[in-house]
């Protein structure tokens, strides 16, 4: 893992962290109105999941996108036959959907075990 991707999991992880702890009237609400703990952290964690997915897919085809074009202008031919023509492409950005996919889990652990230890009436109390 290099330093960007180092950083990126880190502030996604300190994003999903600072959201739960911005909204715990939410979630006391949710426990209120009957949702479990497992299910309150099922949602977290494809919440997660979908951040960073929605990340990974933006910076993923931005990241095509201007490779091919700078490639384009330094050598010239076809956008198809640039992107065909590096071995193994595909199988680095599955792996790096993969990765990310591990990150929003990750990313989510610590937050959902605190939102579902939180008692539903002191979460209801919190200004927060």
């Amino acid at each position: 893992m290099n330093t960007l991707e180092f950083y990126e999991h880190l502030g996604h992880t300190r994003t999903v962290s600072s959201w739960c702890a911005s909204a715990p009237r939410e979630f006391g609400m949710l426990r209120a109105i009957g949702m479990s703990g497992r299910q309150l952290r099922e949602m977290l964690t494809l919440e997660s999941v979908l951040l960073a997915l929605t990340g990974a897919v933006a910076g993923t085809v931005l990241g095509l996108v201007y490779g091919v074009l700078a490639v384009r202008s330094i050598l010239g031919g076809s956008p198809i036959a640039i992107l065909t023509s590096s071995d193994g492409t595909a199988l680095t950005v599955l792996g790096i959907l993969a990765a990310t996919v591990f990150t929003g889990i990750a990313a989510s652990v610590l937050p959902a075990r605190r939102v579902r230890r939180m008692a539903v009436v002191d979460a209801l109390h919190t200004s927060g």
